[in-house]
């Protein structure tokens, strides 16, 4: 039995190299496979609030990911492309929490006339006003995002979501996205609920980028959804954004506004300005975000800011340490948290506070 197996073993090991020389079967098609893997180890508490959290320690994981991408020129100038990105938890799997492309992924086309695609992909809004000027790159407990951007609500990667991406020109770039109503519900419409609701998003975003300067506008629309989450027949939101950034020497400095409106809600005003140095091998990152208002009309008007203090230590292109600091401070409400791994709304609740430190690894490929 034990000689079946090896020999099994060694047929699968022999045959690989003509199962990877399939992967490019014609000329003209690439493809490469890519990754990450980032771990910290943090600990995290919340106090004050209507049910406060004690310190605790734990292992979180901040988007660790794989990817596979594939092209292939069908005609002079023009090619077809897919691409495969899935999550993956390198500390657990409790709760059912891996799951099978999750990531930007989706099929399409580009050429000198842009990029039309398909798919489940980062909305506009997100690739402009998160991904382009947060110097934690949207991860960690320090990501900006649960400050700002309607306290993730408009941080969104769509699924079943059309994009179009125009051409660069001089540096200007357009893009359009529009998601399918797949969502729809026939039942007799109730509002603030999800019967009879048509949830869809539609967004668009101009960013301009050219040498040491980027700047960017985003807009987004939830119909009959809150967050693009929740269906809910009659509300709806809107979101617009601007936000730029600027390297000098060592130097980038970058920063955002948004403007957030619900239906049965006042106006919401959020924004961050993030400082980045890099010294050699040495990486200082400080960042100050505030949100005010977004509360029920008439009602409470929640009102939050957030630092974020950071040190890296670049070991070469692909492995980096970071050692950060993180306090959320809800002055009214409790509608902030951290970025990525929060301490839920219970423990913000009331004007909870949470406040951690982390450390840890993040290896790229």
């Amino acid at each position: 039995m034990k000689a079946r197996l090896i020999a099994a073993a060694v047929g699968g090991l022999l045959a690989a190299p003509a199962a990877m020389a399939q992967l490019k079967p014609v000329a003209g098609f690439e493809w490469s496979l890519y990754g990450r893997v980032y771990l910290t180890v943090e600990q995290v508490e919340s106090k004050g609030g209507t049910t406060p959290m004690s310190s605790r320690s734990r292992v979180s994981d901040n988007s660790s990911l794989l990817g596979i991408r594939a092209e292939k020129e069908i005609s002079s100038g023009v090619k077809a492309w897919g691409q495969l990105e899935t999550s993956f938890k390198a500390d657990d799997t409790s709760g059912g929490t891996n799951s099978f492309a999750n990531r930007n992924s989706g099929v399409g086309v580009t050429g000198g006339f842009g990029n039309f695609f398909f798919g489940r992909w980062d909305m506009p809004f997100k690739q402009t006003q998160t991904v382009a000027i947060d110097p934690f790159g949207d991860l960690t407990i320090a990501a900006a995002s649960g400050t700002i951007v309607r306290q993730t609500g408009f941080n969104n990667r769509a699924n079943n979501v059309i994009q179009y991406w125009s051409p660069s020109l001089q540096g200007l770039i357009g893009k359009l996205a529009l998601t399918s109503n797949e969502g729809k519900s026939d039942a007799a419409a109730a509002p603030g609920t999800a019967a009879g609701a048509d949830p869809k998003m539609y967004g668009a975003s101009l960013e301009w980028s050219k040498g040491p300067f980027f700047i960017g506008y985003g807009y987004e629309k939830h119909k009959d959804a809150i967050g693009n989450v929740t269906p809910t027949q009659g509300t709806d939101e809107t979101g617009n954004g601007i936000s730029g950034k600027v390297t000098v020497n060592a130097f980038q400095v970058s920063g955002q506004y948004g403007r957030y409106d619900r239906t049965g809600s006042d106006t919401q005003s959020s924004g961050a300005i993030n400082l980045l140095a890099t010294f050699a091998v040495h990486q200082f990152i400080g960042s100050y975000r505030k949100s005010v208002n977004g509360g029920p009309t008439g009602g409470e008007r929640p009102k939050c800011d957030s630092w974020a203090f950071a040190y890296k230590y670049l070991f070469d292109r692909n492995l980096d340490f970071i050692a950060e600091v993180v306090q959320v401070d809800n002055k009214e409400g409790g509608l902030c948290d951290f970025g990525q791994n929060g301490v839920g709304a219970a423990a913000t609740a009331g004007g909870g506070d949470p406040r951690g430190v982390g450390a840890g690894l993040r290896y790229s490929f």
